[in-house]
């Protein structure tokens, strides 16, 4: 029978693998308590748009750590870098040491190793060559070198770490204009209208050309910018019309487009063609990933005679968006899909949608990619009572579990005695018997945990019984009586209790089915692989190879406000509402500190009526940036409940971003509810610290929660 503190949850080694040239040596390595570290830094470099800039990976070695293989990713913007090419540099071709490198969205990862277990001197291990987008935007590349590993001849692996490199450019001379005055006229009649542009004076004249698509309208076919200038004008001629019409003008230079829609008035006419302008523009949803994309749709008001077009624009280079959209002639909206480019840290981007000299604005969310933390029911230390029994029948063995959040399945494990042979098979069933997925353990070891991974993983919700399972062909498998009594708890995955939903420690013998027996709550040693989704504000305690507790915040440490320091300088308490999709533990609070922010700060935990839960004074502070502050006793917190989270700037001047809960604030476990969900978002109360409850504009005052999933560990 296992004791139960041998069933407790611990936190495991990290098992990785050392790929050789002509064979796979898998190691455990435990990561040296000693000095011993590398590091791998990507130099900066300069180049232009279109070309290509070489970069260096150097190799630092500090504590005699001698590396005989390395590992790292280097992860940029797609958008920005079209392709690139890796080779091994000096300091890996004398130690006889070759790379092999993949790619693909926005990261390449590379492994050096080679046929001998020498070590890897310091000093140029790769050189790579980055082909740059000639239509990028941004005045710089960052290349973040991560995912860093090290091992030494023996396989022991070695403490590693990346240093970031950056590719500049100079300031990009683009097309950020074009109007025309007047925006309706009387036909016949003329119009001025000017093209400008953003960046750098140009040395010598930047052509512009110039389109329309109504023979009524003619003018140049082309105007140039000159050196040192930032604008042109050019005079437009309109003919006489008999009805009511629109003309759209496009000036065109180096690949960007800007469009000017021109109203005409019919010959005769009093006034000018009913006004059609630009009422609104929305995108859903709002929040986008790596390579995702969202429908915007721009709407106007009053229907166009014919057919008109909309200026489109980012301020975000990773979003990617057409230049203009149409609208057709009687409709009153356009629609039109905007793309997320690699994602590397949460972030916004405006759009921008424009006609007729009004402009509406939408702002979407970037959330960087997800991690994920894989957690098991039993910890790779944990043994049967009864490694062998001795019934050898052939038998199908599986355990019943649970998961309070939603996940996938990413393989099957089960503890093998030395007599537990054949071919062993893994499976994963719902509670009513309908087959998910199934695999083959390959390469097992004459006996203790083994593993199989599903080729594609399967996704499972929370709260809901499944069942997975094993094929014991020759029987001997391992076994504990009444080990099912009592719940297997390792949040958050669960092996159920007996009699919780039906009875647990399931087998069927004869063939390979479904499990639907039980015998004396006995556990049969089968477990699963789990990934859980981790939001962008989360950290992870723990390793990936044994159950972790999983710590959350809404904002990751990247995300600074808009306003960091308000001009207000009144005592006010400032807070948030806040719920999480599971139940868990506030083990500490955060705020964004402006410059001005001083004084001693308070953290409070509020129920949404105004109970305190728990407040904490914030030590240690730093001159500006997120504090932190734990909570000497965690709040235990029920999913779905809403709660308010605030702290005390005794001399004003917080952070804040207005109108920022006009939608819901979600990084799964958390979220903060849009404004009017449960009553207004963005909280606050003026003079002494207390219960803040007025709103105003739906602002964000940049406090957070640090959460636990699972309770208080």
């Amino acid at each position: 029978m296992l004791r139960a503190n041998e069933k407790n949850r611990y936190f495991g080694n990290k098992l990785r693998t050392i790929l050789l040239a002509a064979c796979v040596l898998s190691c455990i390595g435990a990561v040296s308590a000693s000095a011993q570290q590398v590091g791998l830094a990507l130099n900066s470099g300069s180049g232009s748009r279109g070309g290509r800039v070489t970069l260096n990976v150097s190799l630092s070695d500090s504590g005699g750590a001698q590396p005989a293989s390395l590992e790292w990713s280097m992860k940029y913007s797609a958008t920005d870098i079209t392709g690139i090419t890796v080779s091994a540099g000096p300091a890996a071709s004398a130690a006889e040491k070759s790379i092999l490198c993949n790619s693909g969205g926005g990261s390449t990862t590379c492994i050096l190793s080679g046929l001998n277990f020498g070590a890897i001197s310091p000093g140029i291990v790769a050189t790579a060559t980055f082909q740059i987008s000639s239509s990028t935007q941004s005045s710089s590349i960052p290349i973040q070198v991560a995912n860093t590993f090290a091992a030494s001849g023996d396989g022991s692996a070695i403490s590693a770490s990346g240093t970031s490199g950056t590719i500049s450019f100079g300031t990009q001379t683009v097309l950020s204009g074009f109007s025309c005055s007047p925006g309706s006229v009387n036909t016949p009649g003329t119009v001025t209208c000017t093209v400008s542009i953003g960046g750098a004076a140009p040395s010598v004249a930047f052509p512009v050309s110039l389109s329309t698509n109504n023979a009524s309208v003619t003018g140049p076919g082309s105007v140039s910018i000159g050196a040192g200038s930032t604008s042109a004008n050019f005079t437009v001629n309109v003919a006489k019309v008999l009805q009511n019409a629109t003309a759209t003008l496009t000036a065109t230079a180096s690949g960007v487009s800007k469009t000017f829609s021109l109203n005409l008035a019919a010959a005769g006419s009093s006034s000018p063609p009913p006004s059609v302008s630009l009422s609104s523009l929305s995108c859903t949803p709002s929040t986008l990933g790596s390579g995702a994309s969202t429908l915007c749709t721009a709407t106007l008001t009053g229907v166009t005679g014919s057919t008109i077009s909309l200026g489109l624009k980012t301020s975000n280079s990773l979003i990617n968006i057409p230049s203009s959209v149409s609208v057709a002639a009687g409709s009153l909206s356009a629609k039109f899909t905007a793309t997320a480019g690699t994602v590397t840290s949460n972030q916004i981007g405006t759009l921008t949608a424009a006609y007729g000299g009004i402009s509406k604005a939408f702002t979407l969310s970037l959330a960087r990619a997800v991690a994920s933390q894989t957690t098991n029911v039993f910890s790779a230390s944990s043994v049967p009572g009864t490694v062998t029994d001795g019934d050898n029948n052939s038998v199908e063995l599986g355990m019943k579990f649970r998961s309070d959040i939603a996940g996938t399945v990413t393989g099957i494990r089960f503890y093998k005695g030395p007599y537990n042979n054949g071919t062993h098979t893994g499976h994963l069933w719902t509670k009513s018997g309908s087959l998910l997925g199934t695999v083959t353990f390959p390469n097992e070891s004459s006996s203790g945990w083994q593993q199989a991974n599903f080729a594609t993983p399967i996704s499972i919700q929370a709260n809901t019984t499944y069942i997975v399972s094993y094929y014991a062909p020759s029987g001997h498998y391992s076994s504990d009586q009444n080990f099912f009594r009592s719940a297997v708890d390792s949040a958050p995955l669960h092996g159920l209790q007996d009699g919780a939903d039906g009875s647990n420690g399931v087998y069927r013998y004869g063939s390979s089915g479904f499990p639907n027996l039980s015998w004396n709550a006995s556990n049969y040693w089968v477990d699963l692989v789990f990934s859980s989704v981790v939001g962008s504000g989360i950290q992870t305690s723990g390793s990936s190879s044994a159950s972790g507790t999983l710590s959350a915040s809404l904002w990751p440490p990247q995300t600074i406000p808009t306003i960091t320091s308000a001009s207000d300088s009144q005592s006010v308490e400032l807070g948030m509402k806040f719920r999480s999709d599971v139940a868990g533990t506030i083990t500490g609070i955060r705020f964004y500190k402006g410059a001005g922010n001083t004084g001693t700060h308070v953290g409070h935990i509020w129920s949404s009526n105004g109970a305190l839960l728990a407040s904490v004074t914030f030590t240690q502070e730093t001159s500006s940036g997120w504090q932190q502050a734990g909570l000497a006793k965690p709040v235990a917190i029920q999913p779905n409940t809403t709660y308010v989270v605030s702290y005390f700037a005794p001399n004003g001047h917080y952070a804040a971003n207005i109108q920022f809960f006009g939608r819901s604030a979600d990084d799964a476990p958390l979220h903060a509810p849009a404004d009017g969900q449960s009553g207004g978002n963005g909280v606050f109360t003026y003079g002494a610290s207390g219960f803040p409850n007025q709103t105003w504009n739906a602002s964000n005052y940049w406090v957070d929660v640090v959460f636990a999933a699972g309770g208080d560990k």
